[in-house]
């Protein structure tokens, strides 16, 4: 996206650009997340059975399907066949119409031992990076529409700004440096995937902006006990 003004590898570098910010303790602002906002949920601060890796029981299959835990791999113009890879946590957080979502971001590390990228028979490989946090500011409302395609039918829609966020040294396999991005996410339910497209605009090492049309996202369901070096990413929607 940047032609002959910025070389391959500042390129490759750019590319390995999309999320998470810093959180020095990811389970404990997670918790007092759900405990403040219990009362606004009409629920207890005590996530139910399945409310992760599970589609809710509803009536519309293709948006209950939002719900759960999934890698998630967001490819870039720059470089779409290295897709930057994340766990993403999915909660619906109100069932009632407008359903709102949460969704929060933790990177898979892409370095291992001496800043070498790597390899599947690495210890390392796809290791969710726990200290690194990407949240949603709120809850976001996940509303029906009618997907014009008849084997999907309705299918839930939302939109996610992530704001300024930071990528951490160890999610870029290129150059190893964090990276500042802001980040936006206009997602789908697509069958078993959630998917869709993604803008906002590098901010560090220099300026440049992500165009919504040429960027992209999408998500692989992890089952129980399932291991994220053992999924095949999916980069956009089917």
């Amino acid at each position: 996206m940047l032609g002959s003004l910025v070389s391959k590898r500042s390129l490759a570098a750019v590319g390995a650009a999309l999320c998470l910010t810093g959180c020095p303790d990811p389970d404990a602002r997670y918790d007092e997340y759900e405990t403040r906002s219990a009362d606004e949920r009409g629920r207890s601060s005590t996530p139910p059975e399945g409310y992760f890796g599970e589609a809710i029981a509803t009536d519309n299959v293709a948006k209950a399907e939002v719900a759960g835990r999934f890698m998630l791999a967001v490819a870039t113009q720059l470089d779409p066949g290295s897709p930057l890879l994340f766990q993403a946590d999915v909660v619906v957080v109100d069932a009632s119409d407008p359903w709102t979502i949460d969704m929060e971001l933790r990177p898979l590390r892409a370095l291992c031992e001496g800043g070498a990228k790597c390899t599947p028979t690495d210890a390392g490989y796809r290791e969710v990076l726990e200290d690194a946090v990407i949240n949603t500011p709120g809850p976001v409302p996940y509303v029906d529409a009618d997907s014009g395609d008849e084997n999907l039918g309705t299918v839930g829609l939302f939109d996610i700004a992530f704001g300024e966020v930071t990528v951490p040294g160890e999610a870029n396999a290129v150059s190893g440096s964090e990276i500042l991005v802001n980040l936006n996410l206009y997602g789908a339910t697509r069958a078993d995937t959630v998917c869709g497209e993604v803008d906002g605009g590098l901010v560090m090492p220099f300026a440049f902006a992500l165009e919504r049309d040429k960027n992209t996202f999408g998500t692989v369901r992890l089952a129980d006990g399932g291991s994220y070096g053992d999924l095949a990413p999916v980069r956009a929607c089917p």
